[in-house]
C-alpha cells in the first residue's frame, strides 16, 4: 500500500497527523519515498476499517514498509489494531531503534478467531521518541524507459507533456485524440501545473488519431511509447495487436501503467483475462455503460454523457504478466519485461515484436 500517494491525495479511509510530511531519505544505500512521523500523543497514521482496503485483505505480515530513525537518538513505534466500537486494542507490536537503524514493519494481526470487521490499524510514535521515517517505496525513473526508444516511432496520448522528444536518432510522431485547441480548452484548469512554453512543443508532429488508428504504415516503426494509456483502452489485446502490426521485427512497445495495488486505483480489482478476451472477440474499442458503472457507480450515466475519461482496466505487475503471456499465444511477441517496485504508484513494461 502506497501511503505516500494516499497522503498526498487525501484519500478517504485514512487519517494522518498534520505533522506528517512526504519526503525521501536514504535507506539501504538508495533513496526511498516515505513519510516522516513526528512524536505525539495520538497515532500519526490511522488506516480506518482495514478490511475495506483491498491490499490489506490478504493480511500481509510485511506490507513492504521500513522504518528508519530520522536522526540520532532512540526511536519508538507502536503498531496496533484497535476495535473502532469498543476502542479495545486487539493486538500490538512495539519497536525500539537506535540512531540510523532500519527495520521492516510487521503487522501484528490478531488471532484468526478475532473479527476485524471494525478494526483500525494505527501507527504511533510516542512523545518520548525521536522522529521516524516510514520508507514506503523506491521510485522508478521514467527516463530509463523513454531512452530505449530509438529510430522511428510514435508516442500515444502525450498531451502537452511528451516524454520521447525528437532529436539525434529519434524521429517521432505523436498520436493524440484531441486537437491542440481542444486539449488546451479541456485541461485549462491545470495548465499552470505544466512547466515550459506550450507553444514550443513540436505541434507539427501531432496527429489527430486514436490508439487504434496510429499514423504509420504496417511494419515501419522501431518503437511505440505509451505512458498511462493502456488502462484507458477497451480491448487492450486488440490494441496491442494493432501496435505490433506497425512495428518492424524486433521493434519495441514501451509503456507505463498505474499500479492498481499502489495508486489511486488500489481499491479496484485487477482486470481478469476472460473479460479482456471477450472484448477482443467482440472487437470493442469504446467504453460502454458497464465500464463507467465499474468506476463511477450511480454516476455512470452522467459521467458517460460528459465524456469523462476513465480507467477501463486495472493492472498490477502480476495480472499484466498474465495478460502479456496470454497475448503471446496469438500475437508475434518475442519477449517482454516488467519493471516494478513494491508500493510504487506505477510500473514499466516493454514488449518486443518477434
Amino acid at each position: 500500500m502506497n501511503l505516500v500517494e494516499i497522503h498526498a491525495r487525501g484519500m478517504n479511509g485514512f487519517a494522518f497527523s498534520p505533522k506528517v510530511k512526504s519526503l525521501s531519505r536514504p535507506c539501504f544505500g538508495e533513496d526511498w519515498l516515505g513519510l516522516e512521523l513526528a512524536p505525539g500523543d495520538v497515532p500519526q497514521i490511522v488506516i480506518q476499517k482495514i478490511i475495506e482496503h483491498r491490499p490489506l485483505r490478504s493480511f500481509p505480515a510485511r506490507p513492504g514498509w521500513f522504518l528508519r530513525v530520522a536522526g540520532s537518538g532512540t526511536a519508538q513505534l507502536a503498531v496496533r489494531f484497535r476495535d473502532r466500537t469498543s476502542r479495545a486494542v486487539l493486538s500490538e507490536r512495539n519497536y525500539r531503534a537506535q540512531d540510523n537503524e532500519v527495520f521492516p514493519v510487521e503487522l501484528p494481526w490478531p488471532p484468526l478467531a478475532q473479527s476485524l470487521m471494525q478494526a483500525d490499524l494505527e501507527l504511533q510514535v510516542p512523545k518520548e521518541s525521536v522522529p521516524l521515517f516510514l520508507a514506503v517505496s523506491r521510485s522508478l525513473e521514467r527516463k530509463n524507459l523513454s531512452t530505449l526508444c530509438k529510430g522511428k516511432g510514435i508516442e500515444i496520448g502525450p498531451g502537452v507533456t511528451p516524454q520521447v522528444l525528437p532529436g539525434p536518432g529519434v524521429d517521432i510522431l505523436y498520436a493524440e485524440e484531441k486537437s491542440r485547441e481542444d486539449w488546451l480548452k479541456t485541461y485549462a484548469y491545470k495548465l499552470d501545473k505544466y512547466e515550459g512554453d506550450l507553444n514550443a512543443l513540436p505541434w507539427d508532429r501531432y496527429h489527430l488519431r486514436t490508439a487504434f488508428d496510429l499514423p504509420a504504415e504496417d511494419g515501419v516503426l522501431d518503437f511505440i511509447f505509451a505512458s498511462h494509456v493502456l488502462e484507458h483502452l477497451v480491448n487492450p489485446l486488440g490494441h496491442l495487436e494493432h501496435w505490433l502490426k506497425k512495428l518492424k521485427p524486433g521493434g519495441l512497445v514501451a509503456g507505463i501503467l498505474p499500479n492498481a495495488d499502489a495508486s489511486v486505483d488500489y481499491q479496484m480489482f485487477p482486470s481478469m483475462l476472460p473479460t479482456i478476451a471477450l472484448e477482443y472477440d467482440r472487437r470493442e474499442t469504446s467504453p460502454n455503460l458497464n465500464h463507467y458503472r465499474l468506476m463511477f457507480g450511480n454516476d455512470a450515466e452522467k459521467r458517460m454523457q460528459e465524456g469523462r475519461t476513465l480507467h477501463v482496466h486495472f493492472y498490477n505487475p502480476r495480472n499484466f504478466q498474465d495478460f502479456i503471456s496470454y497475448a503471446g499465444g496469438s500475437l508475434p511477441i518475442g519477449g517482454f519485461r516488467i519493471q516494478a517496485e513494491p508500493n510504487y504508484k506505477e510500473f514499466f513494461f516493454t514488449v518486443v515484436k518477434k
